[in-house]
């Protein structure tokens, strides 16, 4: 028992170390691509690069005039982009050095700043409501707005082919970009408060986003519908991140508690508590190996993952699994080729009653097979562990075999029966979810029905909610008020572009008098050597 619970408690997140050296609330975190670095930013103006070697000391870049709101490592690693409430972006050098360039352009507080993954663009959002999107190939120069949201938008992100960006906003909506068009492509409602960070999954297909509801909603893009809905926290949730395998999510809140998720499972793995004050901020390294956190307060906690192990060991378990069952039916089917013709229909119906036999024993194996799926609460001064039932146990073995099959997308709403033709609702709670895959696992044939079945269903689709309808005249009012906006900002645009062009032709005459007047100033020297 006592090996059993160290095994399970190596499972557990840990700790691993905390940063400290800001002098205010740490507002964002990122993660080096490298994981040996990680940037954050504060409110005390400043962005702070802490190395995990213990012999290199933390970088410090100096610049912003107001608190720094967001930081974010370009996919190479070369670069660091912040946003501030001084309504500038700053894009640093990650050296010694910390050289930086700065973009003013927005006449707001800049709350997030992203790099594209091919590294050519970076996207802003702004409390003026406005998204811009900057060509970092060609000297950050502007390259489009995208206008539509009626409140501050507060985060925006890239897929992974950057042809599409995902943004949130205090109008409650989380809306989807073509980066082609700097078009919305659709918009949904399903928040009742501001929404406060979006997340793409690893694969694209997915969306997160959190909200002050206190909630957590997954969104497929594809078919533009709420696929899941969890009643995260006990307060405003103002961070998510996707693990990099896309299986497990992570959540940060006002609570000061940090909860993962199983998203394929659709149920809670763990509470983390540690904070002493709202947390801001959480972000997972590349590798999927840590996880740093911030708060209110000033220092950075980096903690060990651990958790994404039980996957690697159910998957070993089940690949064992399907090799010793291959190897029998090898076996068998030899033995039965070694018989006589004359007996070829009676030895089918022996070699079938032993197959089902064996499967009927292997159900029962599975069932009996202690696996540990293990939810954890973690107290001040206490830890309780809850180990699942072997029904619970089944369930989780017939569902990795499905997420292994459709590795594509997380499975995301319960089973329907055949014979309902209502639109269920999501489930989130864990017991749900095991009595559903515990039938699943009864009846195979049947599930794979209904999952047939259900494919051609709608589930939840995306809905304005009744309390956020405006009248129709003040709509036509505001809508009027964003085309004007629009406008003003595409006039800003051409101004923009005059004035880099102004700007580009005015450093080139300043090269061409300075190395006129170097020339001159070499040709008098000459001459007063002569």
């Amino acid at each position: 028992m006592e090996s059993m619970d160290s095994s399970i408690e190596d499972l557990d997140p840990k700790l691993e170390r905390s940063f400290r050296g800001h002098k205010g609330p740490v507002h964002s975190v990122s993660f080096h691509p490298t994981g040996q670095q990680l940037a954050s930013g504060s409110a005390d103006k400043i962005v702070m690069v802490w190395n995990f070697k213990p012999q290199l000391r933390a970088f410090k870049f100096v610049g912003h005039k107001a608190a720094v709101t967001s930081v974010c490592y370009s996919p190479s690693g070369k670069l660091i982009a912040s946003g501030s409430k001084d309504c500038s972006i700053r894009i640093w050098t990650a050296s010694v050095m910390g050289d930086s360039h700065t973009i003013k352009s927005h006449i707001g507080t800049v709350r997030d700043v992203a790099f594209s993954a091919d590294e050519t663009q970076l996207v802003s959002c702004s409390d003026d409501k406005i998204i811009k999107l900057w060509d970092v190939n060609n000297n950050y120069r502007f390259r489009a707005s995208m206008i539509g949201h009626s409140n501050w938008v507060r985060c925006g992100q890239f897929s992974k082919d950057g042809r599409l960006i995902v943004s949130g906003s205090d109008d409650k909506t989380v809306k989807m970009w073509d980066v082609r068009s700097n078009q919305c492509v659709h918009t949904f409602y399903d928040h009742t408060d501001v929404v406060n960070d979006v997340q793409f999954h690893a694969e694209s297909t997915l969306i997160a986003s959190t909200s002050n509801d206190k909630t957590i909603k997954l969104f497929d893009i594809r078919s533009c519908k709420l696929l899941q809905h969890y009643d995260a926290h006990k307060s405003a949730v103002n961070a998510v991140a996707f693990h990099p395998t896309g299986n497990f999510l992570i959540s940060a809140s006002k609570d000061k508690v940090i909860k993962v998720w199983d998203i394929i499972q659709g149920h809670q793995l763990y509470t983390i508590h540690g904070h002493e004050s709202c947390i801001n901020d959480i972000v997972f390294s590349e590798n999927g190996k840590f996880f740093a956190s911030c708060s209110d307060k000033p220092f950075v906690m980096v903690w060990k993952t651990n958790f994404d192990k039980t996957q690697q060991t159910t998957q070993g378990a089940a690949g064992k699994e399907n090799q010793a069952s291959s190897h029998v039916n090898n076996h068998h089917s030899r033995n039965h080729g070694k018989k006589s013709p004359r007996k070829t229909s009676s030895s089918a119906d022996v070699s079938g009653s032993e197959r089902s036999q064996q499967h009927h024993h292997h159900q029962q194996q599975q069932q009996q097979q202690p696996q540990q799926h293990v939810i954890k609460s973690k107290k001040k001064k206490g830890t309780a562990i809850a180990n699942a039932s072997p029904a619970a146990a089944a369930a989780a073995a017939v569902s990795a075999s499905f997420a292994s099959s459709y590795p594509q997308r997380p499975s995301t709403a319960p089973i329907k029966k055949e014979k309902v033709t209502e639109i269920p609702e999501i489930v989130s709670d864990v017991e749900q979810s095991t009595e559903t895959d515990a039938a699943a696992a009864a009846h195979p044939q049947r599930q794979i029905h209904s999952s047939e079945h259900s494919a051609s269903c709608n589930v939840n689709a995306s809905h304005p909610n009744p309390a956020s309808i405006i009248p129709e005249q003040v709509s036509l009012t505001l809508e009027h008020i964003v085309n004007q906006l629009s406008i003003v900002t595409q006039t800003l645009g051409v101004f923009e572009e005059r004035l880099s062009m102004h700007e580009d032709r005015v450093s080139r005459m300043e090269k061409m008098i300075q190395s006129v007047l170097e020339d001159k100033n070499e040709k008098n020297d000459e001459n007063d050597d002569n």
